[in-house]
């Protein structure tokens, strides 16, 4: 990373506080990094989350963060 990119990163709270690796369900062996900034959201690496849209591994970070089993899926 460039200084300057980790500088304003820093300067503006966005350096991950925790890091996950999620499996992708689709291709075997690969992993998916989730993390989570100090504003609470939840970046992912996969394709959807670089377009910071709602993604498979950012949801289960989610449920297992907050406790939630499948079958509260329906009810959020």
């Amino acid at each position: 990373m460039l200084k300057n990119t980790e500088q304003f990163f820093k300067e503006n709270n966005l350096l991950p506080i925790k890091k996950w690796k999620i499996a992708s369900k689709s291709e075997k062996g690969l992993f998916y990094t989730v993390e989570e900034l100090p504003n609470g959201k939840f970046v992912c690496d996969c394709i959807a989350g670089g377009m910071n849209k709602p993604c498979r591994h950012k949801r289960i970070v989610f449920n297992k963060i907050h406790n939630i089993t499948k079958s509260e899926y329906t009810t959020l």
